[in-house]
């Protein structure tokens, strides 16, 4: 399998050289979030750490 560093366009998801793309590639899509105050954040990141 050949690593692909810098490819020349998107690779569409189900695409069988997918599995060859580096992370730094990969494109997310956020389908849902919460705005956050900062005491709301860091009482998150509290409970959240370990």
């Amino acid at each position: 399998m050949h690593v692909v560093a810098q490819p020349d366009h998107a690779l569409p998801f189900g695409h069988p050289n997918l599995p060859t793309m580096l992370a730094a590639q990969l494109i997310r899509r956020i389908r849902n979030f919460h705005v956050l105050g900062m005491k709301e954040l860091l009482r998150e990141l509290a409970e959240h750490t370990l």
